[in-house]
């Protein structure tokens, strides 16, 4: 849907064809094929604004067709959902009930035609507010959300206690941007860690020097006043 305002004002509701064009009234043809939303509406508003003298242009999204989706394994309920075109991943787990208590937030994939054309990494959305991962998806695309492998507990004298999912790489600085920092008075030189599988089972460890530490599922991590 695209209205123009200005030196002229008028609304077109136009359809893509399957070329991937629209016909844009008093310009012409506009290939938008490949674009997402952003992109199109910029090249839109560019069109006009040169080839019409004193015309803006807003564009707003009006009805899109639906495509089937396949959400498959650890959420609460698998299987094949119609979805507007424009879906991405989180759309589509939450239609499918959201993530089981099995599932991994940290790397969620997106098959197509039987390859892996992405994965979704929750946290960065959870965590960082970054959500530039989340893949817009196409017509019988598959996420699947696999198991998750590597749980800790953190407890003590920290903003965020809880249970947290990690993909075996991380640092201390990303471990305590997940659990969102110390709280005020913690000692963050002597932090226990216990584990039941760690060759040092019980051992206290500095969060003060930035190093990698190998995790393991079932790892509890308490940070002290």
């Amino acid at each position: 849907v695209i209205q123009y305002y200005g030196a002229e004002n008028d609304e077109f509701i136009l359809d893509i064809d399957r070329s991937g064009s629209i016909l844009l009234p008093k310009i012409g043809p506009v290939m938008l094929n490949g674009l997402n939303l952003a992109e199109a509406r910029s090249l839109i508003r560019s069109r006009v604004e040169t080839q019409l003298v004193g015309v803006k242009a807003t564009i707003t999204v009006g009805n899109t067709k639906f495509i089937n989706i396949f959400v498959a394994g650890n959420v609460i309920s698998p299987g094949v959902y119609s979805m507007p075109a424009l879906s991405r991943v989180t759309h589509a787990l939450y239609t499918a009930g959201g993530i089981s208590d099995l599932g991994t937030f940290r790397n969620i994939q997106v098959k197509r035609q039987g390859k892996i054309v992405g994965s979704v990494d929750l946290y960065d959305f959870l965590v960082n507010g970054d959500n530039s991962s989340d893949i817009n998806l196409h017509p019988n695309d598959v996420v699947l959300v696999g198991p998750a492998k590597i749980n800790i507990q953190v407890r003590g004298a920290v903003k965020r206690p809880g249970i947290y999912e990690l993909i075996g790489n991380e640092d201390i600085k990303s471990l305590i941007n997940i659990f969102g920092g110390f709280a005020p008075g913690a000692d963050s030189e002597n932090v226990s860690y216990s584990s039941l599988v760690s060759e040092n089972p019980t051992n206290l460890i500095s969060f003060k020097v930035n190093k990698k530490i190998k995790f393991y599922d079932g790892d509890n991590i308490f940070i002290k006043f």
